[in-house]
C-alpha cells in the first residue's frame, strides 16, 4: 500500500511538472544511520517494513495504535524506552487508571495492550484536549484535572490482526501495522541467516549502512550550506569572494564524498553476491511460514495425520521453487489441488470401463495440461491401461500415458503418475503419496 501511494505521489508530481527525486530512499531520508542501528539493537527486525513502522512511531502526529500479531513491536518499544521507564498496562488491568494518571503527570511512556477492549476514558488523551491555567497544562480524565507532562507519550497495541475498530477510534490514532508480509519475513530470514552463517558479511553491511548514511547526511548539509551562502551573498555573486571560496570548498568536499561512495561499491557488490547465495533459503523459510499459517487459519492447533501428506506436498512445491534451474511444475500442482473447479464445455463419447466421474476427470486433465492432451486417444483399446484400472494396487504400476518434450525428472514423473491416479483411481491417494 505504501509503495502504491508513493508511486501515485510521483505521478502527481510528474503531471504537475514539479522537480523531484523518484529514487529517494524514504527510510534513509527520514532517519539517520545511528537511529536505525540502535533500533536493530533494540530487537527491531532490519527489513524495510519494520524500519518504516519505527519511523512512524517516532514521527507521529496522532498517538499510534499498533497491530502487532508477533509481539515484535512490543519488544522493540520496551527496549527503546527502557531508560525512560516505560509502563506496560492494559484496559483489563485493575491499575490502568492509576498507571495512566502517573504517566500523564511524570511523562513516562505508556504502552496500553489489548486495545480491542477500548475504554472511552482515553478519548481526551487521544484528542489532546488540553487547557492552560496559570502556567499549568491540564487534561481532564473523568472528573479529575491532571497536570500533563510535555514528555508524555502513549502507544496502543493489539495482537489481533482481524479486529475491526470503530471509525470513532480510527479518527483519533495513527495505525502502525506490524503484520508480517512475505517480503518482510524473507528479509528477516535473510538477516538471521547471514548473522549465523556469515557474521563477517553482516558486520560489513552494518558498517556500510552507517557509512552511507553519514555520506548522505553530509551531502544534505553541503546542499544547505550552498543555499545559505547564496542567500547571504551581497551584490553580484561573482564579485563576492566569500561566496566563491565557499563554493570551491563545497565542491571539493562533494567530490571527496562522491569518491568515497564509489569506493563502497565493491563492498556492496561483495555483500550482494553473498546474500544471493542465501536468498533461496530465506524465500523457502518465508513460503513455509505462510503455508503453515494458512493451515492453522482453518483447523485446530494440532494437524490431523492425513493432513500431513498435503503439507508435505506443499513443502515439495516450495523446494522446487527454490531450485534456480529446476522445473517448478506449477500447472501440475495447481491442477492437482484445484482440478475439479470450473464448468466442462467438452464432451467425449462414452469410454468402456470408465464411470461418468472418471470421464469428467479425464476431460479436465486432457484439456488443461498439454502433456495429457492425447490421453483420450491413448487409452482407447489399451490393454495395459485396462489392466491397470483393475489392479488392486494401482500406485505400483502407473502406465506412462503422457507426452514429454524432454525427459522428466523423478519428481516430474511422480507428479504425472499422481495426476493419473487422481483421475482414474477409485481409491484414496494416500498410499501413492506415502510411497513417494
Amino acid at each position: 500500500y505504501r509503495q502504491n501511494l508513493f508511486t501515485t505521489w510521483c505521478q502527481h508530481l510528474h503531471s504537475a511538472n514539479l522537480q523531484f527525486r523518484p529514487d529517494i530512499a524514504r527510510t534513509e531520508y527520514l532517519s539517520n544511520p545511528d537511529e536505525r542501528l540502535r533500533w536493530q539493537a533494540h530487537a527491531l527486525p532490519a527489513d524495510e517494513l519494520c524500519t518504516e513502522n519505527a519511523i512512524m512511531l517516532k514521527r507521529f502526529n496522532r498517538y499510534p495504535l499498533i497491530i502487532d500479531p508477533s509481539g515484535q513491536a512490543t519488544e522493540f518499544l520496551i527496549n527503546e524506552y527502557k531508560d525512560r521507564k516505560i509502563t506496560k498496562t492494559s484496559f483489563l488491568d485493575d491499575s490502568f487508571r492509576k498507571n495512566l494518571e502517573s504517566a500523564l503527570r511524570f511523562g513516562n511512556p505508556l504502552l496500553v495492550q489489548d486495545v480491542e477492549n477500548y475504554d472511552p476514558i482515553l478519548n481526551p488523551v487521544l484528542n489532546r484536549e488540553l487547557r492552560r491555567t496559570g502556567g499549568r497544562v491540564l487534561i481532564t480524565l473523568g472528573d479529575q484535572d491532571i497536570d500533563l507532562s510535555p514528555s508524555f507519550v502513549i502507544f496502543l497495541s493489539t495482537r489481533d490482526p482481524t479486529v475491526e475498530f470503530l471509525p470513532d477510534i480510527c479518527s483519533r490514532v495513527t495505525f502502525v501495522n506490524f503484520t508480517v508480509t512475505r517480503s518482510s519475513l524473507q528479509s528477516q530470514c535473510l538477516n538471521q541467516v547471514l548473522k549465523t552463517e556469515r557474521p563477517d558479511i553482516d558486520e560489513k553491511r552494518s558498517d556500510l549502512l552507517k557509512l552511507q548514511g553519514e555520506f548522505h547526511l553530509r551531502l544534505r548539509q553541503l546542499e544547505k550550506s550552498l543555499l545559505q551562502a547564496l542567500n547571504d551573498a551581497k551584490g553580484k555573486i561573482l564579485d563576492d569572494d566569500s561566496v566563491i571560496t565557499t563554493l570551491e570548498t563545497l565542491k571539493q568536499e562533494a567530490a571527496d564524498i562522491s569518491k568515497k561512495v564509489e569506493e563502497t561499491d565493491k563492498v556492496i557488490a561483495e555483500i550482494e553476491t553473498v546474500s544471493q547465495q542465501y536468498l533461496p533459503l530465506s524465500q523457502a523459510c518465508s513460503n513455509i511460514y505462510f503455508t503453515m499459517d494458512i493451515c492453522y487459519e482453518r483447523v485446530a492447533r494440532g494437524m490431523l495425520h492425513n493432513d500431513r501428506l498435503t503439507f508435505a506436498l506443499l513443502l515439495c512445491r516450495i523446494h522446487l521453487k527454490g531450485i534456480a534451474s529446476g522445473v517448478t511444475y506449477d500447472n501440475e500442482f495447481t491442477f492437482f489441488l484445484r482440478g475439479k473447479e470450473g464448468v466442462l464445455n467438452v464432451r467425449i463419447p462414452p469410454i468402456p470401463n470408465l464411470s461418468s466421474e472418471q470421464q469428467e476427470a479425464l476431460v479436465r486433465l486432457s484439456t488443461r495440461l498439454p502433456a495429457f492432451r492425447k490421453l483420450t486417444d491413448l487409452i482407447q483399446n489399451n490393454s495395459e491401461f485396462n489392466s491397470w484400472l483393475q489392479s488392486p494396487t494401482p500406485e505400483t504400476c502407473v502406465p506412462k500415458l503422457w507426452e514429454e518434450e524432454k525427459p522428466c525428472s523423478l519428481i516430474g514423473t511422480a507428479m504425472n503418475q499422481l495426476l493419473m491416479i487422481q483421475t482414474f483411481s477409485q481409491g484414496p491417494l494416500t498410499m501413492f503419496l506415502r510411497s513417494k
